[in-house]
């Protein structure tokens, strides 16, 4: 195992202590493809290099999780929940054996490994850190069942977590809080009355849901993958596109059309998600409209071929030698999100080598291999 520098360990601390009224049952021991949402959560939080798990929950519901205590390498606590959420959350810090604590409610199940090494690079500057996204729907003032006033939404953020929070500060935040007999729902609320401390703010995720209503599984329960590739050898000459972005000129692919194998590798998993023929089908070669075709256009074509889809993620692999083509990722992302109308963060994209193996590995061939999650 890799051994991560003291200062970079932290804790995680998972929240799941609510007695579930609004769900109507204990959301703690739901499951979700068959595993339980406490366990991904901290599945996830083990693999995203967590130094600890702090699972704070129920008192009678400790027996549903000592089974956890099997599944990760690295040390895991069950601590006793208390009545109110800044009770649970307090103590879960104060079982926290590392000055970075990480506070996530287990009911956001999907969230990233990107957002919490966003969360953890901010800690290492800031005392407090927390995660927001820009707030979609249009905001109102209600007074008498009536829409009073809208509220400008330009400095609105909805606040998600991990919350990163320097344990020593935290905690004497609480005992102040503690001493005034103040109660908070949220620790960045509570610093801010306390010590006079503001938390600073990365963007969160949209795809970091909280399931807070039963009708909230719906979008789960009907998610679904499919799944794309596209692979075409490589010539001296003209230019080569990962994603509707050039990132070479003097060498292209063998291609009919402009033989972008990320777009294509994307249509060919939009298209399996309506049980379609793959792009090769749909734009023959033997076709002269298709000849040298921009792939951004065809995967225009395609959205519009394949109707309203709801997509939650997308995840790409490009496979190439040789060229580098980490230097272009956030202008691939930036420029798959627009082709899809999704927003940036639930795209992601990764640049491999095969090693010297086939190929692809000779620097002959570029390969892409996409998953495109979606509910219906």
């Amino acid at each position: 195992m890799t051994r991560i520098p003291e200062g970079d360990k932290y804790s995680a601390i998972i929240v799941a202590a609510g007695s579930g009224s609004r769900f109507g049952g204990y959301k703690q021991l739901l499951k979700i493809g068959g595993r339980n949402i406490v366990e991904i959560v901290l599945d996830r939080f083990s693999k995203c290099g967590a130094s600890e798990l702090v699972l704070v929950t129920k008192k009678e519901l400790f027996p549903h999780f000592e089974y956890l205590r099997d599944l990760f390498d690295i040390p895991i606590k069950i601590v006793e929940g208390g009545q109110r959420r800044g009770d649970s959350v307090f103590n879960g810090v104060k079982a926290a054996a590392y000055d970075n604590v990480l506070i996530h409610d287990a009911a956001r199940p999907f969230l990233s490994c990107t957002l919490i090494q966003r969360v953890l690079g901010a800690l290492k500057k800031y005392n407090a850190v927390i995660p927001v996204v820009p707030v979609r729907d249009t905001v109102v003032k209600v007074k008498d069942e009536m829409a009073v006033s809208r509220v400008d939404r330009e400095d609105l953020r909805s606040v998600q977590t991990p919350q990163g929070f320097k344990r020593n500060v935290l905690l004497y935040a609480f005992e102040l809080a503690r001493e005034k007999k103040l109660y908070f729902t949220d620790e960045s609320t509570m610093l801010i009355d306390t010590l006079g401390l503001f938390s600073r703010i990365v963007d969160g995720e949209h795809s970091n849901l909280k399931i807070t209503y039963r009708e909230d599984l719906e979008m789960f329960r009907y998610s679904m993958t499919a799944m794309g590739y596209d692979i075409h050898r490589l010539k001296e000459g003209g230019l080569l596109k990962v994603g509707g972005v050039v990132v070479k000129e003097g060498i292209s692919p063998v291609a009919y059309s402009d033989g972008d194998v990320v777009l294509h590798a994307l249509i060919d998993a939009l298209l399996a998600i309506k049980g379609k023929d793959d792009i090769g089908t749909l734009f023959p070669d033997t076709d002269d409209q298709w000849k040298d075709a921009d792939s951004g256009e065809l995967l225009l074509k395609v959205m519009e071929y394949v109707g309203e889809i709801n997509i939650l993620k997308v995840d790409i692999t490009c496979i190439l030698e040789k060229i580098k083509l980490s230097p272009f990722k956030d202008k691939i992302k930036k420029s798959i999100a627009t082709y899809l109308g999704i927003p940036e963060e639930n795209v992601s994209f990764k640049a491999r080598t095969k090693e010297g193996i086939g190929e692809v590995g000779k620097g002959k061939a570029i390969e892409a291999f996409c998953l495109v999650t979606y509910s219906i």
